[in-house]
């Protein structure tokens, strides 16, 4: 169990103190340096290394100080982290070692989907444990039944959704389970194949023909204890369920765990026992439970013999029991407390009232979130919390995917994705010089260079059918003037480079254009003002280079649709230099370019009025709405249906991130028992966290770390570290600014590198403040340039004050 601290933060009104008239002069470290950044600077890109820093001990510190370094140097190599990029092929998705996946052949619950839709009801079949089908067989009273019984559990339409929003309760946007407000959760019901009969003429009678009986409910063995009539209707059930059910004989005492039950005695009437449980004696009805000693106790039934030899009262014991009140139209009992949003139905009927019998049908028990709507975020465990039998686990979504981007700064931006073929493709835009408009191309001096068949397109890329450069209409002397400008092939196939055409020989009549993501260049030849094909590389474009026009027109350099690795469709268009459209579409696998479509509009003036402003985002899919990451964040987030998934900042309008799922994002849903485990599952594309080991020579000694220009981590206080000496500056004694039971971790300057003292009056109280530091995460009041602590116990530290 991992048992956190308890931490208080205190005003420090006169709990600072100092020895006679001392006041601490220090040289605090001048640097912007806040104890929040630790592990920095002692660890850089998830490296320690101490060629640049050192643990320093003193050469008199005592064993607790030497243990306080141990533990910083553990927590220093826990923290030596980095992350790399790890391909796993196709994500796995997790299993879980006991329970059910809500999941078919080819129906997965994807976002917008409800549990119902993936599987109206789960039965036997799937959770043979929990749901077993059975009979149930009594002879109690006067009616005998032997019928054969199913469980089931539905979560009914309307809630158990997938969503991506923002959680009501956290405020925050993302991925979740969402169980909807006075809607209920699930239902379990309790079915008999044919009606349970019993005696309705009395309710004495009704009692008699269930009290004693047994039926298992999700793997549990209840024994009724007590039935209820109204206008001869069961309308109430008692029942207690145990650990151990067993007859315990008076004197015999029967050992349950740590714990020792002996029966004292029974009553004369035989319906009240006397039981003891580690010396504690308590009294019960049958059908009551208590807590005797620390073990819950039911009395299922008494049966008092007494003899003149000896008292052989012996008694029905349920221990570690507890009581289940089902009431029809009422709320679950469990101990007499009811369980709020749970709701019991009976079902049970008079057949004939002349034959004085009634129809017990079975049960049924629904759980509604009542106060707000319930949402599971990904890792969450949701635990019935009616008959606590089973959970729901949430193990987040399965994916993989890729990222298309756009960015955008003060003059100038970019598109980058990777190609149907897995290589970068960054495709540049950029602000006019005028300053009145965005155009495709890096250089706003070759804006006049690309036009169409309607007029100047105010941008220095071709990427349309049709596009040419003309010399003569930017004053340029021949064909070669047309050389550095960008061009955006598609081929028949979908894949997408950007080339730039690097050299046009006018002698030999050659053409050679450079790929921008392989670097690799390609030359073909061409005849001077005929049209012709000229090979690229990957694919053959159609284009004129003419020396008596002075013009390159690309006829023919869009073939097919731009595609993305995964499958992503990419159209560009433009308004003649004024703004720049980016639109990506879903491919849902049936028809190209069928599925959702988002776009973003890329103009100049933003919210600062002077910056290339990514704007008005749009879906098609109305499930993709845009909601703030956290109330007051600037980030907006939204996914579709189809599991692409989008960030954009709107406050700055710099950037557009989506997303984008090889196939259909979907969830990993399980009913499970309490003790299942999830097994395995990965990402196909992730990062994994590489551990960096610490090379040999992190800690050394005060007297060698004086000659020593690192940044450091001074453990112990200036009597027994001469670094901490040195740090804490001129004083009247070595303890100056310690006093008994306190600590402090402190940040000074040392030169131009952090000194971080953690010392304490006593070497227990150093040792406190290096668990405190070493345990770092979980200290939020880790901030400023120094703490003091209260020590009590190594974990028992309250902050008393921080500056």
């Amino acid at each position: 169990m991992n048992v956190k601290k308890a931490i208080k933060k205190i005003a420090a009104v006169g709990a600072a103190t100092t020895l006679v008239g001392a006041t601490l002069l220090s040289a605090m470290a001048q640097a912007p340096y806040d104890l929040n950044q630790y592990p920095a600077p002692y660890i850089a890109d998830g490296v320690f290394d101490p060629a640049s820093a050192v643990i320093v001990v003193g050469e008199k510190a005592e064993t607790s100080d030497v243990l306080g370094a141990i533990e910083l140097a553990a927590s220093l190599q826990a923290d030596s982290v980095s992350e790399i990029p790890v391909d796993t092929g196709a994500p796995v998705a997790p299993t879980v070692d006991e329970g059910y996946k809500m999941s078919k052949s080819g129906n997965d619950l994807n976002y917008n989907e409800v549990l119902n839709a993936i599987d109206s009801k789960l039965t036997a079949n799937d959770m043979p444990d929990l749901l077993a089908d059975g009979a149930y067989a009594e002879s109690e009273g006067e009616n005998d039944n032997d019928e054969d019984y199913d469980q089931e559990i539905v979560f009914p339409l309307g809630t158990g959704t997938l969503v991506y929003e923002q959680d009501d309760e956290t405020d925050k946007t993302g991925t979740y389970l969402k169980f909807v407000e006075d809607t209920p959760a699930y239902q379990y019901t309790f079915e008999f194949d044919s009606d349970v009969t019993y005696d309705n003429t009395t309710a004495a009678l009704a009692k008699a023909d269930f009290e004693g009986s047994v039926i298992d409910v999700q793997g549990n063995l209840y024994t009724i204890t007590g039935a209820k009539m109204t206008d001869n209707h069961l309308t109430k059930l008692e029942l207690i369920v145990g650990d151990v059910v067993r007859w315990v004989s008076q004197d015999a005492p029967v050992n349950v765990g740590e714990s020792t039950v002996t029966v004292v005695s029974v009553n004369t009437d035989g319906d009240q026992c006397g039981i003891e449980v580690d010396g504690e004696t308590k009294w019960l009805s049958t059908g009551e439970t208590k807590t005797i000693g620390s073990l819950e106790v039911g009395l299922l039934d008494a049966i008092a013999v007494h003899s003149e030899l000896a008292d052989q009262d012996t008694c029905e014991l349920s221990l570690g029991s507890q009581e289940l009140d089902l009431e029809d139209g009422e709320k679950v009992k469990i101990n007499g407390v009811e369980v709020d949003g749970s709701n019991v139905f009976l079902e049970s009927s008079t057949r004939d009232r002349a034959a004085t019998y009634g129809a017990w049908n079975g049960f049924g028990i629904n759980w509604t979130p009542e106060d707000d709507d319930l949402y599971l975020s990904a890792g969450d465990e949701w635990v019935d919390p009616v008959l606590g039998n089973f959970k729901l686990i949430f193990e987040g979504i399965t994916q993989k995917t890729e990222e298309i981007k756009i960015t955008s700064g003060a003059t100038s931006g970019k598109l980058v994705f990777n190609n149907i073929d897995g290589d970068e493709i960054e495709i540049p835009f950029r602000e006019n010089s005028t300053e009145d408009g965005v155009g495709w191309g890096d250089d706003d001096d070759d804006f006049d260079k690309i036009n169409t068949s309607a007029g100047r397109a105010h941008r220095s890329m071709a990427y349309a059918n049709g596009d040419f450069c003309d010399a003569d209409e930017f004053g340029g002397s021949d064909e070669t003037e047309c050389e550095g400008l960008l061009v955006l092939v598609v081929s028949g196939s979908d894949e997408a480079r950007l080339l730039e055409l690097d050299d046009i020989d006018d002698t030999d009549f050659e053409v050679t254009f450079r790929d921008l993501s392989t670097g690799q260049s390609t030359t073909d030849t061409y005849v001077d003002n005929i049209a012709g094909t000229v090979d690229v590389g990957f694919a053959d474009i159609a284009m004129t280079i003419g020396s008596i026009a002075n013009r390159v027109t690309f006829t023919t350099i869009n073939s097919g649709n731009m595609q993305t690795e995964y499958g992503a469709w990419i159209v560009l268009t433009d308004t003649a230099g004024a703004a720049i459209n980016i639109s990506v579409t879903e491919d849902e696998g049936s028809v190209a370019n069928d599925g959702s479509r988002f776009s973003a509009v890329v103009q100049s003036g933003g919210t600062d009025g002077d910056e290339v402003a990514i704007q008005d985002p749009e879906f098609t899919d109305a499930n993709a709405v845009l909601a703030e990451e956290e109330d007051d964040a600037d980030d907006q987030l939204a996914a579709t249906t189809f599991g692409s998934t989008v960030r954009y900042d709107q406050e700055n309008e710099d950037e557009f991130v989506i997303q984008y799922p090889e196939a259909q994002a979907y969830a990993n849903v399980f009913v499970a028992p309490l003790n299942a485990k999830i097994v395995g599952g990965s990402a196909g594309g992730a990062n994994a966290e590489r551990v960096n080991r610490i090379p040999v020579g992190m800690s050394v000694l005060d007297v060698d770390a004086e000659s020593m220009d690192k940044h450091m981590i001074s453990v112990g206080g200036p009597c027994v570290n001469v670094i901490s000496d040195e740090v804490t500056g001129d004083k009247e004694s070595c303890v100056e600014g310690f006093s008994e039971g306190k600590a402090k971790i402190a940040n000074y300057a040392r030169g131009d590198k952090n000194v971080l003292m953690v010392a304490g009056f006593g070497a227990p109280d150093t040792l406190a403040a290096a668990y405190v530091l070493a345990d770092h995460a979980n200290y939020p009041q880790l901030e400023g340039t120094e703490v003091e602590l209260a020590v009590a116990s190594l974990t028992d530290v309250t902050f008393v004050s921080m500056s």
